[in-house]
């Protein structure tokens, strides 16, 4: 730790980075071995601009704690960066499986099903993920736009009017809400041949 702060203060970050992994290396402290390895990341990303080494550093600390959410973040925003899509959805999954707050579920799954959808070209996982977010927050609104915006597209009808009417049901204002139900009815009407549905709509 003393060698740390000389080395911070003489500005010198390569060596700095260097100690922080030795330190790491010989704790038997595992909390402390994580915050070490991140904070050598962070250095590696910020002041060396050294990504392909913040990258090994974070997943040094994903080795040894799947789960622990600053190296998740940090190594997401590195692969987003640079357009690794697959390694981005998957980090994403991760955090996923570390939240309990389900607002945090909601906002990742959807961001998930973006990715999905629109770099990876997989609509049913984006489908799943887009369900998973308005399952844990059953208003959010980004998720019920894009999984309607989803189903329109490919021609899926009887679920896209069951989203418009769910859509409805969220919005604020009673135009608002009665032009979603007009929509959601005149879908019945001329895609499903579903007068009595679009009647009672």
């Amino acid at each position: 730790a003393g060698l740390s702060r000389v080395y911070e203060s003489l500005d010198r970050t390569a060596d700095l980075v260097q100690n922080l992994e030795r330190e790491a290396a010989i704790s038997t402290d595992e909390d402390e071995v994580l915050v070490l390895l991140l904070q050598a990341g962070e250095l590696a990303e910020s002041r060396l601009q050294d990504t392909g080494r913040a990258r090994q550093l974070y997943l040094k600390v994903l080795e040894r704690d799947p789960r622990y959410l600053p190296a998740l973040r940090n190594l997401g925003r590195l692969y987003h960066a640079a357009g690794f899509w697959d390694e981005l959805v998957e980090t994403y999954k991760r955090e996923l499986a570390a939240s309990t707050d389900p607002r945090v579920v909601a906002i990742r799954s959807f961001r998930v099903s973006q990715l999905l959808e629109g770099k990876l070209g997989d609509d049913t996982g984006a489908e799943r993920f887009y369900r998973e977010a308005l399952r844990q927050t059953p208003d959010y609104t980004p998720a019920l736009e894009a999984l309607a915006s989803l189903h329109g597209r490919r021609g899926r009808w009887k679920e896209l009017t069951e989203i418009l009417v769910t859509r409805g049901a969220t919005l604020q204002t009673p135009k608002r809400r009665a032009e979603a139900l007009l929509r959601a009815a005149l879908l019945a009407f001329h895609r499903l041949s579903d007068s009595a549905q679009a009647i009672q709509l």
